[in-house]
């Protein structure tokens, strides 16, 4: 079974890149994984990131740097959070021919076996470059020539990291790993079967283990419980059916496994700060 990720496309098929600005009161991104490198800049506020099975809170100011292929969930419900993230498939920096910096760093990050430093604070060696270069690729966007800025401030980011050896062999364990696999197996069915209904039984069925010691294995993994994942989820599924604007707020509810409509609207309200009818509104103003 194909591990869950999040399958989107990022920028065009000449230049794999994204970048996202957000200013929100509700952070609420459930665990998940995707082939490409992330880059975070938390500019204003406090949120949770849980890395693999490593979660910290993150202050104004950190750069937090997610592996390619690294399960990672963000959460934040109380003050206002700013932050930008970069998005980019590693094989956009490949040279078309081979050179001591391909080989020594881009190829063994392209494979995984060379890592990037999970956070980086002010006061850290390379922070105030590694942050020049992030806030580079940002302002890019404005430019003539955004792809050949953002080409090289991402260049200039791995080479300072290289330089003052932030970068690091993997070191995941063979017991780690297959945590994880066994985690990316879960999130997959869930993601197969979110509009139904999801038991304990089935879930921990999929792990291969009971369903008092898969309850105890998830909350490590992903630090929070199945069926907390499992509703944070179906209110992510529930924003993109709402932002189209042409599904109902009570087919919604249906559609990503709610049975009861106002648990849906409670439940919905408590993740994101508003009803399912106040967002609804809100997208089709904005829109």
């Amino acid at each position: 079974m194909q591990a869950v990720k999040e399958n989107v496309n990022r920028g065009t098929p000449d230049f794999p890149l994204n970048v996202y600005s957000f200013k929100t009161d509700v952070v609420n991104v459930a665990y998940h994984w995707h082939p490409e490198i992330e880059m975070v800049y938390l500019e204003k506020g406090e949120f949770t990131i849980t890395v693999n099975n490593e979660s910290f809170r993150a202050a104004s100011g950190d750069i937090i740097l997610i592996n390619g292929g690294e399960l990672h969930a963000m959460n934040q419900n109380d003050g206002t959070v700013s932050f930008h993230s970069v998005v980019f498939y590693p094989q956009l920096l490949d040279f078309e021919s081979k050179n001591p910096f391909q080989r020594s760093v881009l190829e063994p990050i392209k494979k995984g076996k060379l890592c990037m430093p999970r956070r980086l604070s002010a006061g850290d060696d390379c922070y105030g470059e590694v942050k020049k270069q992030f806030v580079r690729i940002i302002a890019a966007q404005k430019t003539d020539f955004p792809y050949a800025e953002q080409m090289i401030a991402l260049y200039e980011i791995l080479l300072v990291l290289y330089k003052g050896g932030k970068l690091f062999s993997s070191s995941v364990s063979c017991g780690e790993a297959e945590n994880i696999e066994i985690i990316k197996k879960v999130l997959a069915y869930i993601d197969g079967h979110i509009s139904e209904k999801l038991t304990l039984k089935a879930l921990s069925d999929c792990a291969n283990m009971s369903e008092k010691y898969f309850c105890s294995f998830f909350s490590r993994q992903a630090g929070c419980s199945p069926i907390e994942y499992v509703n944070r989820l179906r209110i992510e599924k529930a924003c993109e059916l709402l932002k189209t604007h042409k599904m109902s707020v009570t087919d919604t509810a249906l559609e990503t496994g709610f049975d009861s409509l106002s648990y849906f609207i409670r439940r919905f309200k408590r993740q994101m700060g508003l009803s399912p009818s106040q967002y609804k509104k809100q997208n089709l103003k904005n829109s």
